[in-house]
């Protein structure tokens, strides 16, 4: 189950449009939980 999650994400971020937008989308939900999780 998981890798197929994992495949499927792989395609996504292979497809340069998409790619560009699902990496920079993935940064910024990364930027909001970091500070979260440090306190």
């Amino acid at each position: 189950q998981l890798q197929n999650a994992t495949d499927a994400l792989k395609q996504v971020l292979d497809d340069p449009e998409v790619g560009s937008l699902a990496r920079f989308s993935l940064a910024g939900m990364m930027n909001s939980i970091q500070p979260v999780a440090k306190q």
